[in-house]
């Protein structure tokens, strides 16, 4: 299941993150994942904080992170590290994808919560669009894209989504992760 848990409900990624999980989830490794529906109120923003410092295993492996926008302009997406923010906002629940392990998730994804500091925003080369082109990731329309990089477990990092539009924009989230 994909999309909030609800089966057949995904419009995002769904190829590619169910045969990812598929592929990896039959290891004895865990892959653990999120999804989340949201909307980006007119010329808004929305912070996304994955906080890993609370993983005790010795590896964390990102897979990519989709982002899809529906009935919305250019939407700009930027990785900041070293985040200082409270746990509040909404939490995005993570899902251990392995059903043959009872390992919890060790890290914890926000959805705005309250940022103290944003932290540093991380140059373009750590962000890099599907498309291969190192430069800030827009989407709209009813596009999307995906961004891979590696993130310091020791540090909570936030995807930062700007509608520099003037309407509502629609979004959707997905994103896998081994804690190995």
């Amino acid at each position: 299941m994909i999309g909030n848990g609800e089966a057949g409900k995904s419009r995002i990624g769904a190829n590619v993150t169910e045969e990812l999980q598929n592929n990896l989830v039959f290891t004895k490794e865990c892959v653990f994942s999120i999804s989340k529906r949201f909307s980006i109120p007119a010329s808004g923003v929305v912070d996304i904080v994955f906080d890993s410092t609370g993983i005790t295993s010795d590896f964390l492996v990102f897979l990519p992170v989709f982002f899809q926008g529906f009935e919305a302009g250019p939407i700009e997406i930027d990785l900041y590290a070293g985040t200082n923010a409270d746990d509040d906002g909404t939490e995005i629940i993570c899902f251990n994808r392995n059903e043959l392990s009872v390992k919890p998730c060790g890290m914890k994804v926000w959805l705005n919560p309250t940022i103290n500091d944003i932290g540093t925003k991380l140059p373009v080369e750590f962000e890099i669009p599907s498309d291969g082109t190192p430069a800030t990731a827009t989407l709209g329309g009813s596009a999307g894209d995906s961004i891979v990089t590696n993130i310091n477990k020791a540090a909570k990092h936030t995807f930062r989504l700007t509608n520099i539009e003037a309407s509502i924009a629609r979004c959707v989230i997905a994103a896998n992760w081994f804690e190995l």
